[in-house]
């Protein structure tokens, strides 16, 4: 990989950042409204122990001579079923979480805009959602990790 292609720990840890936050962080706030103040707290909370997380692998990454990300680190300690089960899980918590967050973009957008979407319109207005946010990303992880990271 050329050395235009890669990227720095900053955008490596946003981008692991905003990826493992997630739909849970960003509707977090929602789920404990009922609660009150004190769930800004717990939102916070959770943003930093992700960020830390995120800190961590990239750093792992940087240090780690073995290829494959988080599987490669599970490799190294539990042998190939370990990669095996460490990106098979991650990739299906991945799918799970992109639904998520598309279908809270489009829950938002649409009580916002105020649409009153049928199931059908839901569906398509989320697959177009993951469809932009995947073709956001096919222009590289350098240019990626700078928009992410809006540096």
């Amino acid at each position: 990989m050329s050395e235009s292609r890669k990227m720095g720990v900053v955008q490596l840890t946003t981008v692991t950042a905003i990826n493992m936050m997630g739909s849970g962080i960003i509707l977090l706030p929602a789920t404990l409204a009922e609660i009150g103040t004190v769930s800004i707290f717990a939102w916070i909370l959770a943003s930093i122990g992700a960020t830390i997380l995120a800190y961590a692998f990239a750093k792992c990454g940087m240090y780690s001579k073995k290829v494959g990300g988080m599987g490669g680190y599970a490799e190294y300690r539990f042998g190939r079923l370990g990669n095996f089960l460490s990106n098979y899980t991650y990739a299906i918590s991945l799918i799970i979480a992109n639904v998520a967050i598309a279908t809270g973009v489009v829950s938002y957008g649409s009580y916002v805009f105020g649409f009153d979407l049928s199931p059908m319109e839901v569906c398509l207005a989320t697959i177009s959602t993951l469809a932009i946010a995947a073709s956001i990303s096919l222009v590289g992880p350098k240019k990626f990790g700078k928009f992410t990271s809006l540096g």
